[in-house]
């Protein structure tokens, strides 16, 4: 007789406003073991915004891996016992990961990270204060500054933190950082990004780097426009802007207005679920 396999129950569910049923599963179970991390919407598996978001190919991503790598066999070379003159790829593979200098483990690193700063911001929604706890947020010290910064300048009073939103007409899920008023009476709906390291404009020449901020990644604007759709649908307030707030290493943060409507987050949708059918077809 052939085993099933386990089937926890969802980390979460919730009732949204409009009447809809999200249920959630964390990517580590109750068990304390890995798990595929998924949303159900009334029972059926929906894609989540960040997936859909993510749907393009990401230009930048392999030049920062290159370079990645580049700095990392010289930092390897210098600082470790590790001989990099004509090495094997795994050997060369297996040497960065044990230094935590492979571009997948800055990666995770930075993917930490953010989670911690998510959980501080979340904290300083929930008591509305720029106050975090320092022990909690460890090497992220300088972004949580940040965050705490936006939280001074800006005195956001939260309406929904944390909130799921899910769309039946189109078929998504997803969950949002923050829904707030600002200083000044704007409603704003937030996301966080954590940033590693700023990226500025060059020159015309591409000789030097202005002092103007590259805008954020296509995905994060793609995901907000998601989110703003989703939560109408859902039965929260629509926004009067979009933000993507960005903390940066250096305790400053910087806050992009999204240009991004609804129609650009459809047509994401719209691709995702023509690869979805294409891959289908192969398989079956």
């Amino acid at each position: 007789m052939a085993l099933q396999a386990k089937v926890n129950p969802p980390t979460s569910t919730e009732i949204l406003p409009s009447g809809i049923e999200v249920a959630y599963w964390d990517s580590i179970g109750p068990d304390g073991e890995p798990q595929e991390r998924r949303y159900e919407v009334n029972g059926q598996r929906y894609p989540s915004i960040s997936t859909i978001a993510g749907i393009y190919h990401k230009e930048a991503l392999v030049p920062a891996a290159v370079k990645m790598q580049e700095e990392a066999i010289i930092r390897l070379s210098e600082h470790s016992d590790y001989d990099c003159g004509l090495p094997k790829q795994r050997q060369l593979r297996k040497a960065l990961i044990k230094n935590g200098l492979h571009y997948d483990c800055i990666w995770e690193e930075a993917r930490d990270r953010g989670s911690v700063v998510h959980d501080a911001m979340q904290g300083m929604a929930e008591a509305g204060s720029s106050a975090f706890v320092v022990s909690k947020v460890g090497d992220a010290f300088q972004h949580a500054l940040a965050g705490s910064k936006f939280w001074i300048d800006h005195k956001p009073e939260p309406i929904d933190t944390e909130y799921m939103v899910a769309s039946v007409r189109h078929g998504f899920v997803g969950r949002g950082d923050l829904f707030c008023k600002l200083k000044g009476g704007r409603k704003a709906r937030v996301d966080y990004k954590t940033v590693s390291k700023w990226s500025y404009v060059w020159d015309e020449k591409r000789r030097r780097p202005t002092n103007k901020l590259r805008p954020p990644h296509d995905e994060n604007l793609i995901a907000l426009a998601g989110y703003e759709l989703g939560a109408v649908e859902s039965g929260y307030e629509p926004s009067e802007v979009q933000l993507i707030v960005r903390l940066g290493p250096d305790g400053n943060y910087d806050i992009y207005e999204s240009p991004a409507g609804p129609e650009v987050f459809l047509a994401s949708l719209a691709a995702y679920n023509a690869r979805k059918e294409l891959h289908e077809a192969m398989a079956a």
